[in-house]
């Protein structure tokens, strides 16, 4: 039952990240002139052709087939894979921290992901 409720944690933890992601890029949507640039084909200076669009889809996907893989991976491998996982979208975060101060509650919303990672490589 500890193993069910620690790996329930774990999955809740990427939901939140998941969840948090989508509302940071929402903020950036809803920042006023975002909708003109959007529809110019650029976002926050970005195009956004293929690569931008995947990585703005794959923010969001990775956590949620995370919150799923930690209830269907092994033990060994899970830990390592949440861990791992956990540094790098922290890292990411991290690298991103700086730049957020435009975006209303964007200093927040990226602490927050970058502590619900943490929080994950903690527990795994």
């Amino acid at each position: 039952m500890r193993y069910l409720e620690w790996k329930s944690r774990i999955s809740l933890l990427w939901v939140a990240v998941a969840i948090l992601t989508a509302l940071h890029m929402i903020m950036v949507i809803a920042e006023p002139g975002a909708i003109d640039d959007l529809m110019a084909g650029e976002i926050v200076g970005m195009d956004t052709s293929g690569p931008v669009t995947i990585t703005w889809v794959l923010f969001v996907l990775v956590p949620l087939m995370m919150a799923f893989g930690t209830f269907v991976l092994p033990d060994e491998p899970n830990r390592w894979v949440n861990g791992v996982l956990g540094v790098i979208v922290a890292g990411v975060w991290a690298l991103d921290f700086a730049e957020q101060h435009e975006i209303v509650g964007g200093p927040l919303l990226t602490a927050s992901v970058i502590a619900g990672s943490l929080m994950i490589v903690w527990h795994a």
